[in-house]
Parts: structure tokens; sequence; C-alpha cells
């Protein structure tokens, strides 16, 4: 088909910050594992203050029906894409943040006796993999725009200007539908699939 084709191209075009935004995603994964394994009273306490936040939202989303549990993990997914997308735009340092965080967070979670008892880490990662396979590529391929956005932005600012900066932007509105089925697909398996092996 001609778009897949398309965003085969694009992704092709842009593989270096693709693979920048992998590194920074799954670098930080590993920092946050071995933060919870070699310093576990520092990601208890860390833990702790996110736990809580959680906790709250995921009561008052606990007699939702599915669906709208579903509706809020993508519109709250596609909220963090679209930060990344328009802080490249603001200076070019939110998509790195945002992607370090992520990575962090993940590993964090996935090394804390807290997040994994009763079902270890490999039920832990049984239960991240069915949305995971969606949500992470939709991370990293909107760190990919946001990464050579930045790029582009800060050659502008430093005087070496340059056509990309507009074609990006536009192939960004292109490859948005594909993003969207990712973010569709990972919100609709994680309350579905997810939750139900945890």
């Amino acid at each position: 088909m001609r778009i897949l084709r398309y965003w085969h191209a694009i992704i092709k075009e842009h593989r270096l910050f693709l693979l920048v935004a992998s590194v920074l995603f799954f670098g930080s994964l590993v920092a946050g594992v071995l933060v919870g394994l070699l310093i576990p009273e520092t990601a208890a306490a860390l833990l702790e203050k996110l736990i809580q936040p959680l906790g709250e939202m995921a009561e008052s989303l606990r007699n939702k029906p599915l669906y709208i549990r579903a509706a809020y993990i993508f519109f709250n997914n596609a909220r963090v894409m679209i930060m990344m997308l328009v802080g490249a735009y603001l200076g070019g340092l939110i998509p790195p943040l945002v992607l370090l965080a992520n990575g962090f967070l993940i590993g964090l979670f996935g090394s804390s006796p807290v997040m994994t008892e009763g079902i270890g880490l490999a039920g832990f990662l049984a239960a991240l993999a069915p949305h995971g396979v969606f949500e992470i590529p939709a991370i990293l391929l909107s760190g990919m725009f946001g990464l050579r956005i930045a790029k582009e932005l800060w050659s502008g600012i430093l005087g070496r200007p340059t056509e990309t900066l507009g074609r990006v932007s536009r192939q960004i509105l292109g490859f948005s539908p594909l993003m969207i089925l990712l973010l569709l697909a990972a919100a609709i398996l994680e309350i579905y699939v997810s939750a139900r092996l945890i």
C-alpha cells in the first residue's frame, strides 16, 4: 500500500533520530531497573510518591465502563505524545526528557517488589507486553520526530537555517494516523488484556 511505503520512507529518513530516541528510552529503562535493584530504599521512596496519584486515578475509574477507562488511557498517552512534539518547537528539551522519564519509570516499576508482588518480574513483563508492543513504538516515533524538529530548530537559531523543519512538520501530519492507531490499540489492550493479567 502507498501509505505503508510513505511511512516506511519517513522512518528510513529519520532512522538516526529513531535510534537516538531508542537509546534514550531503553537506556533510562535499564537505569530505572538498576536503581530499583541496587538502591531499593530510594526506589521505594520514589514509587510511594508516584503510586498515590496513580491509585487515586485508578480508584476514580474503577467503577467506570471499560471503554471509558480505555478512552482515558488513550487521551493521557496522546497528551504525552503531543507534549513531546509541541515541546520540540519550544526549545527541544522536552522530547529527550519525556523519553528518559518514561523509560526510567517503566524500569523502576518493573524492578519494584511493590509492583511485582505476587506476579514477579516475568508476570509484570507479560502484563506489559500486550499494550507495550504498541505504546512503546508510539513513544519512540514521537521522540524521533521531536528530536528531529529540535535539531532543525537549533540549526536555524545557530544561523544554519534549513527547509527541513517545514517538511518534517508536514510529515508529522501524514504520520499521525499511524501513531493514533498505535495509541488506540495500546489503550484497548491495556484495559481488556493487560489489566486481566495482573
